[in-house]
């Protein structure tokens, strides 16, 4: 309800939540789920978020990764019949 009194520590918030993105250990939608928190943050704070150099560093390119993950091995691929 009031994200600002995380503006603090916003740096290391991103920077964990970038982490948790990129680990393939964990589940997709944990993984989604954190994501939804830095995304959530941005909506209701965006000058702060703005400030944040770990977005471009650190949660972009982690939220890349996710985007382009692909969940079906080749094999699997391959077998399957699309419909037209």
């Amino acid at each position: 309800m009031h994200p600002s009194f995380l503006k603090d520590q916003l740096q290391t918030l991103v920077k964990i939540i970038s982490d948790i993105v990129r680990a393939k250990d964990f589940e997709t939608g944990t993984r989604t789920q954190a994501s939804e928190i830095v995304l959530n943050l941005t909506d209701d704070m965006p000058a702060m978020m703005r400030k944040v150099s770990e977005m471009k560093s650190e949660f972009f390119p982690a939220i890349v990764q996710l985007v382009t993950e692909c969940e079906m091995d080749n094999e699997l691929w391959a077998q399957t019949i699309e419909d037209e």
